[in-house]
Order: structure tokens, then C-alpha cells, then sequence
């Protein structure tokens, strides 16, 4: 090589040397840093370059730690993208790079040990993570990171405490057994679809609440307890398989899972919370084992596909029951069970019974829950009822006729809320008391009849009942509350002769006097095997008496006929030896 072309090249090497080290300089001087006992910590960042890298030493002294808030950026202009940690820091502050939003990756080295709060929060274009062998905690490291979609989580991490809340873009995650707690880790990931727990985890907290995508999970044999909320708004969880080890579903544990389709309840559950398959719409059918001994209020709320439930020997608590007075103010554990047909109840069960489907105490003295998809148009008490729970009747839309025993002495509020299709209800002798909004909105509801001398009508007792003609009491005028007939343009009360407590009016509607009737139909009325005969229509047990005149003015009794069930036949064997014969209806 000649002279000249050996002093050329080595020009040319300075001139390279002279601009790596210019470029460091300027990069080192886009960085602020404290020294402390002979160690770095970087405490900002003012460059606008798209990458910055971290030395691993400056002035001589390592740099070891990252401080609370050092590359935090206002997100109109962040414009980092790339940031090189060298593997002598050991620890990364909280709120560290809160805001890069355009930073697409980051490498944390097996050098760092702790990463604190909110110290990756809103960095919305990072895409993937490595993190280091030594962090043994994530603690809402990672909240907001919206296009995140893969990240590894090393095996000496315990806890993931909310560290990836909101992280919309990730679709899988593999948790590794070192991992015990992962309360809120996972909440709010729309599109996580499938997750391998390892079997170190005792918690899940509220890790999956909101992952609308999540398909299956298997839960771990060391968790005894599925959490409130746990896996509420879960939309696309088909199946699960609660274990033998849980002991606790807790309230709105699946609430909003509208796809699951099938749900197996351990042997060792003892509670099931409040509305804990809240709108769990594709639910079919559930077996509760023999070991739940509270059943908690709506626990099955909107179960809009459950046919059927089948309820073990240890339930013993349900909801808000026992209220023997019905005066509860919300729905029940089955409310907008559109399509519940049965309730069956384990023979060995000490609280709760079943007959023909329909759920009541073990006594059978209150029926507690007649199901809402159950086909029958007619239902009658059997004689052991005595109280009808609150809502026990919500829903019951194919119900066209109720005929209430004379052994029930109370009916509970709201007990045929709904009933849109009920048009004929017969109120046993018995009945002192109807609770309020006990028979609001039976839009379809055209005549009641009340054989017993009511204490008390609720507050909106008979609203909105749109085709009610006519509410027929036999005993004296009870005391009422508000509004009974709220809504009501067209219904007469009618009342019998010689009972008290009556006037003109009667909760806003008029009031007149309920006399037998001859029936207008023909069906009994004219001359069957020769004899002129009609059917008298009254209150039951009363007693009425038809007379007989050829002239209209002398009257002559002919047969006394008791009312044992508001109706008599009446035939007239006599009647061809008049030419002709007039009839009319009194009492002795």
C-alpha cells in the first residue's frame, strides 16, 4: 500500500471513530441521570430521536436503575420507538415510560428485578414484551397496552397483579407454575381467546372479568374459591368445569356469560352468590349438588334457555326465603326464566320440596316458585298451601285460570306480576291479605272473584290490569293501599247484599250489587230429557231460591239451590202444565 493511500485510510478511520463517538455523546446527552454510592439512575429523557439507547455505564459508574417517570411523554408527540435496556439495570420505576405511545417493543433484561407500577401504562403501540428471568412480580406494569398481542412470562414470576388490564390485542397467554396470584391480570381483554393456568395459582381474582373472547378455561385444582365478578361478561365461554376443590361460586361469577351452554358444579360447593349465572341465556339445564346450602338471590336471573334445575339435599337457603308475609322488593332466584318448565327437589332435602314441577317449602304450606315456562293454562292449589310467596307466579304467561284454595291465607307481593295471559282468578275463602303489585300488569285479566273477607289489599295490587271487568267480593270492604286499580277505565266492583264497609265507590271504581244470574249462554239452559232447566250463576255458598209465576204477579217458591261452587243447576219438572211459566231469582 503506498504512503498516501495508508494516511487516506487512516483519515478516514478517525473520521468514523470521531462520529460513533459524537453520536454517544448526543445520545447520552438526551439522557438525565443522579449518581448515588457509585451507581446511575436515569431520571429523563428530552431527545426526539425514534430510539434510545441506555448505556450500560456513564461517567464511569453502571447504570442500574430506570427512575419513576424518566421517559414519560406527552402522548400528542411522543415520538420514541425503540429503547435499548442494557443488562446492568436492575430496576425500572413506576410510570416509567407511562404514555410512549408509539414505542413497538421493548427487551427487559434478566438483570432487572422489579418493575414498578404503571411503568409500560398507555403505551398503545407496543406490540411485544421479553421480560427477564429476574422479575419475580408485574404489578399494573402493563395496563392499556392495547395492541399488545404476545408476551412470555418468565418462571420465577408469582404475582401478575392487574398487570395486563385492558390489553385489548392479546389473543393467548401461557401462565407459568411459579405464578400464584393473578387478581385483575387479564380484566378487560376483549380478545384473549384461549389461557393455560398453571397449577401453582391458589387466586384468580377478577384476572378474567370483561374477556368477552375467552372460549374455555380450566381451573386450577388449588383454587378454592372462583371469585365476585370473576368471569362476568365472559360472552364467549361455552363451557365449564367447576371442580370438586371450589367451595365458593361467588356473586356475578358468570354473570353475562351468554354462551355458556353447559356448567358443571363440584361435589364440595357450599354457595352459590347472588346473580352468579346472572344472563347465562344459552343455559339449558343445571344440577345443583347435594353439598350448596344457599342458593343466592337471582342467582339464575335471566337464564332465558333453562328448561329445568334439579336442586340437591343440602339447600337449605334461597335467595331472600323464608318471608312467610311474600313482602320481599325485588325478583327471585328464577326470575325471567322465560322457559323453566321443572324444579325438582332432592326427596332428602329438609327446607325445600317439589310437586309436579312447581317448588315449595318441605312442608308444602308456601309455594315458593311456579315455573314461568311451565305449559299449563290451569292451576290449582293443592289443599296443603297456605301462603303464596312473593313472585312465586311472575312471568307465568300461559296461565289463563287460577283457582287459590281455601286453605291460602296470604298472597305475596307481586305474586302474578306479568301474568299476561291469566283472564280468570277464583281467591279461596281463606285469603286475608294481597300484597302490593300482586296482580299488576295481567293485561289479559277480566274478572276476579274473592270468596273471604279481606283485612288487606297492597298498593297497586290490580295495575294496569287493562281488561278487568269486574272484581266480585263476597265479605266486607277491606282496608287498601294506594292506587289499587291504577290505570283501570272500565271495572265495576260488585259487592253482596247485606256486607259493610261500602260505598258508592271503592278504590276509584264504582261499586253495585252482585245479584245471581240466570246464564245467557245455551249450553244447560232450555228443555234437555224434558224439563225446562238454566244454570244460576253467584257467589259460592250462598243460597238462592227461584220462583216461578204464570202471571207476573203471584210469585211461588220452586227449589232452593246452595251455590257450594258459585254455581246450580235448576230444572223445572212442571213446567208443561202451564201454558206458560215466568221465572226470577231471590234469596230466603
Amino acid at each position: 500500500m503506498s504512503p498516501m493511500k495508508a494516511i487516506r485510510n487512516l483519515i478516514l478511520i478517525c473520521l468514523i471513530e470521531a462520529m460513533l463517538l459524537a453520536s454517544s455523546v448526543v445520545m447520552q446527552a438526551q439522557l438525565t441521570f443522579t449518581t448515588n454510592n457509585g451507581s446511575i439512575t436515569i431520571t429523563g429523557y428530552n431527545g426526539s430521536d425514534s430510539t434510545a439507547i441506555i448505556p450500560n455505564a456513564t461517567n464511569g459508574y453502571p447504570v442500574t436503575s430506570i427512575a419513576n417517570w424518566a421517559f414519560f411523554q406527552n402522548f400528542e408527540t411522543s415520538s420514541l420507538i425503540h429503547v435499548t435496556i442494557p443488562n446492568s439495570v436492575t430496576n425500572i420505576g413506576e410510570d416509567a415510560f407511562d404514555s410512549c405511545v408509539s414505542l413497538v417493543s421493548v427487551n427487559i433484561p434478566d438483570s432487572v428485578q422489579s418493575i414498578g407500577v404503571d411503568a409500560f401504562y398507555w403505551c398503545t403501540s407496543l406490540t411485544n414484551i421479553v421480560i427477564g428471568s429476574g422479575v419475580t412480580s408485574l404489578y399494573d406494569v402493563f395496563q392499556q397496552c392495547t395492541s399488545l398481542t404476545t408476551v412470555t412470562i418468565p418462571t420465577n414470576v408469582t404475582s401478575l397483579f392487574g398487570a395486563f388490564t385492558f390489553c385489548y390485542g392479546l389473543t393467548n397467554i401461557n401462565i407459568p407454575s411459579s405464578v400464584v396470584n393473578i387478581d385483575l391480570a387479564f380484566k378487560d381483554c376483549t380478545s384473549l381467546v384461549s389461557v393455560t393456568l398453571g397449577d401453582g395459582i391458589t387466586s384468580l381474582g377478577l384476572a378474567f372479568q370483561g374477556c368477552s373472547s375467552l372460549q374455555s378455561i380450566i381451573i386450577p385444582d388449588n383454587v378454592t374459591d372462583i371469585e365476585d365478578y370473576e368471569f362476568q361478561g365472559c360472552s364467549a365461554l361455552t363451557n365449564i368445569i367447576i371442580g370438586d376443590n371450589i367451595a365458593n361460586i361467588g356473586n356475578a361469577a358468570f354473570q353475562g356469560c351468554a354462551s355458556l351452554a353447559n356448567v358443571s358444579i363440584g361435589s364440595n360447593v357450599l354457595n352459590i352468590g347472588t346473580s352468579a349465572f346472572d344472563s347465562c341465556s344459552r343455559l339449558t339445564s343445571v344440577n345443583i349438588p347435594g353439598s350448596v346450602s344457599n342458593l343466592g338471590y337471582e342467582a339464575f336471573f335471566n337464564c332465558t334457555s333453562l328448561t329445568n334445575i334439579a336442586i340437591g339435599s343440602g339447600l337449605i337457603q334461597m335467595g331472600y326465603y323464608p318471608n312467610s308475609q311474600g313482602s320481599l322488593s325485588a325478583p327471585g332466584v328464577f326470575d325471567s326464566c322465560t322457559s323453566l318448565t321443572t324444579i325438582t327437589v332432592d326427596a332428602l332435602n329438609t327446607a325445600f320440596s317439589s310437586l309436579n314441577g312447581v317448588l315449595y317449602d318441605r312442608t308444602q304450606a308456601t309455594l315458593i316458585q311456579y315455573p314461568m315456562g311451565k305449559p299449563d293454562a290451569e292451576y290449582n292449589f293443592p289443599g296443603s298451601v297456605t301462603n303464596v310467596s312473593a313472585f312465586a307466579f311472575e312471568y307465568a304467561i300461559n296461565l289463563q285460570n287460577i283457582i287459590i284454595g281455601n286453605n291460602v291465607s296470604s298472597i305475596g307481593s307481586y305474586a302474578f306480576l306479568h301474568c299476561t295471559g291469566l283472564t280468570n282468578a277464583m281467591i279461596g275463602n281463606s285469603v286475608t291479605s294481597i300484597g302490593d303489585y300482586s296482580f299488576s300488569q295481567c293485561f289479559g285479566l277480566n274478572k276476579i272473584t274473592i270468596a273471604g273477607d279481606l283485612t288487606g289489599i297492597g298498593d297497586y295490587a290490580f295495575n294496569a290490569t287493562l281488561s278487568l271487568a269486574g272484581i266480585y267480593f263476597q265479605g266486607n270492604a277491606p282496608i287498601i293501599g294506594s292506587s289499587i286499580f291504577y290505570g283501570l277505565n272500565h271495572a265495576t266492583v260488585y259487592v253482596l247484599p247485606l256486607t259493610s264497609g261500602w260505598g258508592a265507590t271503592f278504590g276509584g271504581r264504582p261499586t253495585a250489587i252482585w245479584l245471581p244470574q240466570i246464564q245467557s249462554d245455551h249450553t244447560n239452559s232450555g228443555t234437555p230429557n224434558n224439563q225446562f232447566g238454566f244454570n244460576i250463576n253467584w257467589a259460592s255458598g250462598q243460597t238462592v231460591v227461584v220462583e216461578a209465576s204464570k202471571d207476573l204477579v203471584n210469585w211461588q217458591p220452586v227449589q232452593t239451590n246452595l251455590l257450594t261452587t258459585g254455581s246450580a243447576y235448576f230444572s223445572d219438572s212442571q213446567w208443561t202444565n202451564f201454558p206458560s211459566r215466568f221465572y226470577r231469582l231471590g234469596t230466603p
